[in-house]
């Protein structure tokens, strides 16, 4: 299933939204309390697997996702403004770059 995703290299782990969690059957995994900037609470866990496919595929080539190790992550709100979340747990296995102009590159596999 194809998800919206934040890269939030401020979060130790990743998350997807409740909503997202039922459409998949997620089973959750029990609560646990959570830091986080919008201060202490707990969140529901779940694992589940993120796949991020590489730059514009083409029809011409296909291409497939590179699909990362099982997550625990937590549940995010439905009031999050996306289906997931990507935290340093993922982003760890990857190569982030930033240019001055605001051009982003995230480099995996």
């Amino acid at each position: 299933m194809e998800a919206t995703a934040l890269l939030d290299t401020g979060s130790s782990v990743s998350g997807v939204a409740s909503a997202l969690a039922e459409k998949l059957g997620l089973k959750g995994l029990g609560k646990r309390p959570l830091a986080s900037a919008q201060g202490h609470g707990v969140a529901e866990r779940y694992s589940f697997r993120i796949g991020l496919l590489p730059n514009s595929p083409s029809e011409e080539t296909p291409s497939f996702p590179f699909v990362f190790s099982e997550v625990i992550g937590i549940e995010l709100t439905n009031e999050f403004e996306f289906n997931a979340l990507v935290g340093m747990d993922v982003l760890a296995q990857c190569d982030f770059a930033m240019e001055r102009t605001g051009r982003c590159s995230l480099s995996f596999g």
